[in-house]
């Protein structure tokens, strides 16, 4: 499956959704190389601004402490199937070095912790994290029936969101994200947006209303990729890891 991505406009210029799949260590120079293309004005990831402030930290010299849990494991067991894996996500990490280097702009907007555990507890119940564990048991049986990374990220996505609660959760993420994007004021210019592959679909149909001061409607989306339907619902892996 080609790399997932989208563009919508902003008042002076276009905002470019990429989608990516979280630890794959080629997503690194493939954000870099488009990073180069572009010359974005800004950057923004989907991220939560503590991720960010961790993501800062680490390229300043920070030292990585991945808080791994059962799911990450098996996640980043079969991934390593279709390349080599890499944390925290290098496509995060290169994104916030050459945007650092510019001196442009990073904008985190993803809902920040507290949000996103409140948001949590409120839709996925004890009996949720019980069927929730036992998933990822069964996923760690049966390798996944995907032939590249992307496949395979989405597919993870699309297993942990059949869950009570689970989508809930990444569609409040998804509207927390979108909502970032219509209420900034971006720079002039091309604007270079790094999301997880399974929340670009969600991002894009929530940001479908006026950005700030964008004049016109927001056309559809660019290609998002063979075999991505409108209705169906996806979850990250969630391997934004605390950096300290």
């Amino acid at each position: 499956m080609e790399p997932l991505r989208a563009t919508l406009p902003h008042a002076g210029g276009t905002l470019h959704l990429v989608g990516t799949v979280p630890g794959l260590k080629s997503e690194g120079s493939r954000i870099g190389a488009l990073f180069e293309e572009l010359r974005p004005s800004a950057v923004a990831l989907g991220v939560g601004p503590e991720d960010l402030a961790g993501l800062q930290a680490f390229v300043g010299g920070a030292t990585f402490e991945p808080m791994g849990n059962d799911a990450d494991d098996v996640y980043e067991h079969y991934l390593r199937q279709y390349g080599e894996v890499e944390l925290p996500p290098p496509d995060f990490v290169a994104i916030v070095q050459l945007a650092g280097k510019a001196g442009l702009p990073i904008v985190a907007l993803d809902l920040p912790e507290v949000a996103y555990v409140t948001r949590f507890t409120e839709e996925v119940s004890g009996w949720a994290l019980l069927r929730y564990n036992r998933r990822i048991q069964q996923l760690a049986r049966h390798p996944p029936p995907c032939d590249d990374a992307v496949s395979f990220h989405l597919w993870w996505d699309e297993q942990l969101r059949r869950l009570a609660g689970f989508a809930a959760v990444e569609r409040a993420r998804e509207q927390a994200m979108a909502a970032r994007l219509r209420a900034e004021a971006w720079p002039a210019g091309d604007v270079l947006v790094v999301l997880e592959a399974a929340r670009l679909e969600g991002v894009v149909r929530g940001s479908a209303g006026p950005l700030a001061e964008t004049a016109g409607p927001v056309p559809a989306a660019m290609p998002i990729g063979e075999g991505l339907r409108p209705e169906r619902a996806t979850l990250s892996a969630r391997l934004h890891k605390r950096l300290k």
